[in-house]
This record gives C-alpha cells, sequence and structure tokens, in this order.
C-alpha cells in the first residue's frame, strides 16, 4: 500500500481546480439538496467564493479541487452507478471536512459576525 503524497495531492487538487466551474457546482448544488452531504458542499463552495473570506491558496486550490471532484460525473466511481455512485464522493468529502476542520470552525465564525 502506498503511503499519502500532501505534495501530489495538492498538485492533483490545482489540476482539479482549474476545471472547477462556480456555476456548475451551483446546479450541482440545487439537484442535490436532499443528500447527506449537502451541508458539507455548500459550505465549503461558500468558502471560496466568498471574496471576502481570507484563506491560503493552498487551502482554496484544495476546496477547488474537492468541489470539481464531486461535481465530475466520472471518478473512482461513477456517479450514474445507482446508490453506489457517490460513495467516493461522499468519502471525499467528509475527508477532507475532517482535515481543514480549524479553517472551517474559522469560517463558521466569519459568517456569524458578518453583516449583510
Amino acid at each position: 500500500m502506498s503511503s499519502f503524497d500532501k505534495n501530489r495531492a495538492i498538485a492533483k487538487a490545482k489540476s482539479l481546480a482549474k476545471s472547477f466551474k462556480a456555476e456548475k457546482a451551483k446546479r450541482f448544488i440545487s439537484n442535490y439538496k436532499n443528500a447527506k452531504w449537502y451541508d458539507d458542499f455548500t459550505l465549503l463552495y461558500n468558502m471560496i467564493i466568498d471574496k471576502n473570506f481570507k484563506i491560503d491558496k493552498r487551502v482554496y486550490f484544495t476546496i477547488a479541487g474537492v468541489l470539481a471532484y464531486v461535481v465530475t460525473p466520472i471518478d473512482t466511481i461513477p456517479d450514474f452507478i445507482p446508490i453506489t455512485g457517490f460513495v467516493d464522493d461522499m468519502f471525499v468529502i467528509e475527508f477532507f471536512m475532517n482535515s481543514i476542520s480549524q479553517e472551517i470552525e474559522r469560517y463558521k465564525e466569519y459568517i456569524k459576525t458578518k453583516k449583510y
């Protein structure tokens, strides 16, 4: 079994981030409002489109990469396969949410103080 290569993962995330399209992610969100991972996906999406929230470039590219991975229908388990098609997507989101939990908490605090 190979070990996790952080630099390779960031490079892959940057590559996926190039294919990230906010409009496509927005449509994706509206199609899956009842999905278990909807709130997590939406939170990540909002973190990178909020122009006033300052975020490290590496975290930004990784979030964009994760979102692009989830939105892309062809991935480790193709999304068109009934029931199991989103298993890998849910795993990726859950794993990533845990890995940047401090950044997510910072964003949640930022939202509380944000004036509309």
